[in-house]
């Protein structure tokens, strides 16, 4: 193949640089301006796809470009073999045709150094998140003032509709915010109205208990609401109503007391 291929190479070779630069800077803008917050919920999958699509564009250009510089140099034919066009080409348009693929492997490099970044952006913004010191919404709208733009110029019908957008923008990732803070709150929720029934239980079985005990005391003696663990009913290891009370707590009442409500809380269990 002559001119005419390697003519339409350096087109296409310039037209996937332009488009990798717009492409990238187009990404890099949108992960610059929007908030950790947002940032923190979005998945890194997609990225880490694409990095690795990248990746291996920039790998196969660069084997292509080896097998290039081999074919050219090594003065058997006179022709080189391209991986990229799937053909064969003079030699005469070889260093031409490395020129014109450097291109856009320099920007694929470009391109994957900025996604890498990306990436580790999303990784601090998801590890901040769960450690739970990234700012609220209401934290980062106050600490992020809208900029002011101030002009003797009256505004165009463009300039309020791009701040309109700027506007929309804004909202959105608000929006996005509040429904992670309240997917976080309604989990929260839910914990303590668990927690709050359990203690609710905790409290009735602890006032179960007492009522019960008390009554122990009362049929042990109708006179006596003072009766230690030394008195006569309670000798050696104690018994009170079915509950055994260890020597070594007799004098730790707080202690006697958890071991009455928790042979309680499981005499109630195995009843029910």
């Amino acid at each position: 193949m002559g001119s005419p291929v390697i003519g339409f190479f350096l087109f296409g070779c310039v037209a996937a640089s332009i488009f990798i630069f717009i492409f990238t800077k187009s990404r890099t803008n949108y992960y610059r301006d929007v908030e950790q917050r947002f940032i923190a919920t979005k998945s890194p999958l997609l990225n880490l796809l694409y990095a690795l699509i990248l990746f291996s564009l920039v790998g196969l250009l660069l084997f292509d470009a080896f097998l290039v510089v081999v074919d050219a140099t090594n003065g058997r034919g006179g022709n080189f073999n391209s991986l990229v066009l799937d053909s064969s080409i003079d030699k005469s348009h070889a260093w031409f045709y490395l020129m014109s693929e450097s291109m856009p492997t320099m920007w694929l490099c470009w391109a994957l150094n900025k996604e890498v970044q990306i990436i580790k952006k999303l990784s601090n913004a998801r590890t901040l998140l769960l450690l739970g010191e990234l700012p609220s919404a209401e934290e980062s709208r106050i600490s992020t003032p809208s900029s002011v733009i101030k002009s003797d110029k009256p505004a165009t019908f463009a300039e309020v509709l791009q701040a309109m957008d700027s506007e929309l923008k804004k909202a959105l990732q608000d929006a996005e915010m509040l429904k992670v803070e309240l997917g976080e709150t309604k989990l929260k929720v839910v914990n303590l109205e668990v927690e709050v029934r359990e203690k609710d239980s905790e409290i009735r079985q602890i006032k179960d208990s007492k009522s019960h005990f008390n009554n122990i005391i009362k049929d042990s003696s109708e006179d006596d609401k003072s009766l230690s663990l030394t008195d006569s009913v309670m000798m050696g290891d104690s018994i009170m109503g079915g509950v055994k009370i260890d020597k070594q707590i007799n004098n730790d009442p707080a202690a006697i007391a958890r071991a009455v409500i928790d042979a309680y809380r499981m005499g109630k269990s195995d009843s029910d």
